[in-house]
């Protein structure tokens, strides 16, 4: 028995009203997680971006005491040069740390050349703060395109930014031990950088104030001071040259903190401050 007209219109619209229902919640879903993806994306480029600006910050202000600490190297070759009939300060040095060998001319050298040089290296320069990706998440348009394919889009999408989010989580979390490295660093360099700075003062007064300028001139403690500040600049150039980052060569050449070498520096200038007070 053939069905009644009215009946199959009615049938048919149904049909027609569910599959529609069906269409709108899939769209819905699948423009929501579009916006969703982006969501997640901005977030990451926000949190790659805010520490980037932390470790850009912590490497300036370390960048700045280096700068500082070359700087004054000068003054320090110009004093010592005044003084006449010095010992070699190499070969009366107490310290058992390792020390560079460094020449007042060399010290010159650097003192001028850091003027229009930028201390941080370039692998510190392009691999910290400019390394790390600011991701590009491809934003769909849902105009014009299937449902299917706005479907599909909206997956890859989410799945791009998934894993845009895990990167950032992965490079914030380097990029904050690189802070925090330069940071407690750049405290250790300050303050052995304080006591050159007196020591370096107080040769300066003896020179220029009280025109002493044969080692003959001065006293036992003064002899010290001099000493001192002999072993302090040599011990600030090792400190300064020490490398913040550096590749490891078990991990596909990653970058990561200088960790070892930083501590093991740091706790020498801990033996160099007990010496020289």
């Amino acid at each position: 028995m053939p069905i009644p007209l009215i009946l199959g219109l009615a049938v048919f619209n149904t049909i027609g009203m569910a599959n529609m229902i069906k269409n709108t919640v899939i769209t819905n879903q699948a423009n929501n997680d579009l916006e969703l993806a982006k969501s997640i994306h901005q977030k990451s480029v926000d949190k790659i971006e805010k520490a980037q600006k932390q470790v850009q910050d912590s490497i300036n202000n370390l960048d700045t005491v280096q700068r500082d600490i070359y700087e004054s190297f000068i003054q320090f070759a110009l004093l010592i040069e005044k003084i006449q009939s010095k010992p070699d300060f190499k070969k009366i040095r107490k310290s058992k740390i390792d020390l560079p060998e460094i020449e007042l001319e060399d010290i010159k050298s650097i003192s001028v050349a850091v003027q229009t040089l930028p201390l941080c290296t370039p692998l510190m320069a392009t691999s910290v703060i400019g390394g790390f990706p600011i991701f590009g998440l491809v934003v769909m348009v849902a105009q014009g395109v299937k449902l299917a394919q706005l479907s599909n889009q909206a997956n890859e999408a989410m799945k791009q930014a998934n894993e845009e989010a895990k990167k950032a989580d992965e490079s914030c979390e380097l990029l904050y031990q690189i802070s925090k490295a330069a940071d407690s660093y750049c405290i250790s360099i300050k303050r052995v950088n304080d006591v050159y700075k007196t020591h370096l003062n107080m040769l300066d007064f003896m020179i220029n104030k009280q025109n002493k300028i044969d080692w003959d001139d001065f006293d036992a403690n003064e002899k010290l001071v001099i000493e001192n500040l002999s072993l302090l600049v040599t011990f600030l150039y090792k400190m300064c040259k020490v490398e913040l980052l550096i590749k490891d060569n078990q991990e596909n050449e990653k970058i990561r903190v200088n960790e070892n070498e930083i501590i093991k520096i740091t706790s020498e200038s801990e033996e160099i401050l007990k010496m020289v007070s």
